[in-house]
């Protein structure tokens, strides 16, 4: 790695407060990138516990290999203690950011962004900025890529994998003419694209009104449709309930891209979302930033703060929260814990939060919630410069990754690396180390049933995909139980056990349809 991280001279600052519970430790950190910005990375489990990093990096030296000119999409994989194991950069002669990456269920990886290119790596530019994706093998190797945009301005702020082996994209379109052939509504519309599994264009659509609309998330939901969101200023066509500058804005699409419902959410003043997941209830949880403290917003605690937003699985508002201090605290990315609460990070300038002591100017702050969004703990990490996390998920073991960009890294303002954070997961006592010593997961790889048995009472088995999203979940009572597992499409998932809301156990399994046993 380019920089060694002294401790002496940086800290990472990380004061937890007198919530219900104490903040988890550190358990490792590390900083990647050359001597100019690597930014904006968004962070992914993969299988075999470690870590897929995409972003983008404008460097040609330290970690960084094999740049195209301006700034490439700069793909790292780790281990599970942060080692980089490859690093791609893939891109053209002018600007090409990716913001979006996920390990397919084939052990490969896909990556969204912006490319302004037309050459390198990157063919069919159609004018402006496009949507670029790539398919990565386990390796790293290039396997195809696809440009897809008309003659003005495309962008790509979220990719998944669909259940089809296909891919659904959620970013902006302002084009009206090539692949963008629903047309835009307004300046910039949210603009939904579906792909199959060698990206091939199966379907797009545009969605808003006369003015500006920007997806910035999207998840297949459990009844095979979508979730987008993301933030609106129009006030016409399919967008209605706007309360004054722009709102949150929720759409939920059927599988073939049909509107079902659509909810704005906000007040006077600017809302913006930037995450939006499914919750094990059916509803969904959303987390951006707020200047309001009106209309559907209340407890601001001055200038922009978290906003944290649970939906029924109608979009109807639940329940609203306000997180922050008196200057700004902006909301990046939220997801569901496995006790039923929340993680959520951002970037803070944190000034009169309880339980902080702010020493620099932008830091990380991690926020964790019970599942009615009271706090539970919550810490800022940074140093005396900008620190900006951009993506947090809960790892295998109970602990969480956290993931962005810093500059305090490098001591040089303006150059960012990226900076990554491994939080612990729960520390069983003996007592539950002899229980998950014995407990037994079989067959695995599995086809249409996995058993699991010498459990302890009143357990919670859970099962995972890699992108976090959780697609079973239920209470079980005896020591040996066997699960379906026939509607799950093979690849690896994570099964979780949790024994009275602690995790005792987390596991790969294996859904392996080819396979048969004797």
């Amino acid at each position: 790695m380019k920089y060694k991280f002294i401790f002496s001279l940086f800290c990472i600052i990380s004061f937890s407060n007198i919530f219900s519970s104490q903040a988890p430790a550190t358990q490792w950190q590390k900083n990647y990138g050359g001597s100019l910005p690597e930014m904006l990375p968004d962070i992914a489990l993969t299988s075999d516990g470690g870590y897929i990093l995409a972003g983008s990096s404008s460097s040609t030296n330290g970690d960084v290999t094999g740049n195209h000119g301006l700034s490439d999409f700069w793909i790292v994989r780790t281990n599970s203690t942060g080692d980089i194991l490859w690093q791609k950069s893939l891109g053209g002669s002018a600007g090409d950011a990716a913001t979006s990456v996920r390990q397919t269920s084939d052990g490969g990886y896909i990556v969204a962004g912006t490319s302004s290119s037309n050459n390198g790596n990157v063919t069919g530019n159609h004018g402006g900025t496009d949507v670029w994706v790539v398919k990565l093998d386990s390796s790293g190797n290039l396997q195809w890529q696809k440009s897809l945009g008309g003659s003005n301005h495309e962008a790509a702020q979220s990719i998944r994998q669909t259940t089809d082996g296909g891919y659904i994209i959620a970013g902006f379109a302002t084009s009206y003419d090539g692949d963008v052939m629903s047309g835009s509504a307004g300046y910039r519309d949210y603009w939904v694209i579906k792909l199959n599994a060698t990206g091939i264009l199966q379907w797009e659509k545009t969605y808003g009104g006369g003015f500006d609309d920007f997806a910035y998330s999207i998840e297949q939901t459990s009844d095979g449709g979508y979730i987008i969101g993301g933030y609106s200023t129009s006030i016409d066509n399919i967008v209605t309930g706007n309360h004054g500058s722009s709102d949150y804005w929720i759409i939920k699409l059927n599988g073939t891209g049909t509107l079902q419902w659509q909810k704005s959410l906000g007040g006077s003043n600017a809302d913006k979302a930037y995450s939006v997941k499914q919750t094990s209830d059916g509803g969904y949880i959303v987390i951006g930033e707020s200047i309001s403290n009106d209309g559907d917003v209340s407890g601001a605690h001055g200038n922009d703060d978290y906003w944290l937003v649970k939906l029924s699985s109608t979009g109807n508002l639940q329940w609203q929260k306000t997180y922050g201090g008196s200057l700004y605290d902006r909301g990046r990315d939220v997801s569901q814990t496995a006790d039923g609460g929340y993680i959520m990070t951002g970037v803070s300038f944190p000034v009169n939060i309880e339980g902080t002591t702010n020493i620099g100017a932008n830091d990380y702050l991690v926020v964790k919630t019970d599942a009615l969004g009271s706090i539970q703990w919550l810490q800022t990490y940074g140093g005396l410069q900008d620190d900006y996390a951009t993506s947090i998920k809960q790892t295998s073991d109970g602990g969480y990754i956290l993931c962005g960009y810093s500059s305090a890294i490098t001591a040089s303002s303006g150059n960012y690396d990226y900076w990554i954070i491994k939080l612990t997961g729960n520390q069983l006592n003996t007592h539950e180390n002899n229980i998950k010593n014995n407990i037994s997961i079989y067959p695995n790889p599995a086809i249409d049933f996995v058993t699991i048995s010498h459990l302890p009472n009143e357990t919670t088995i859970s099962i995972y995909d890699m992108s976090g999203r959780k697609i079973f979940s239920k209470k079980y009572s005896e020591a040996k139980v066997s699960i379906n597992t026939s509607q799950l499409t093979s690849g690896t998932y994570i099964l979780q056990i949790n024994d009275h809301e602690k995790t005792i156990l987390s596991e790969k399994l294996i859904i392996n349809k080819n396979t048969k046993y004797l």
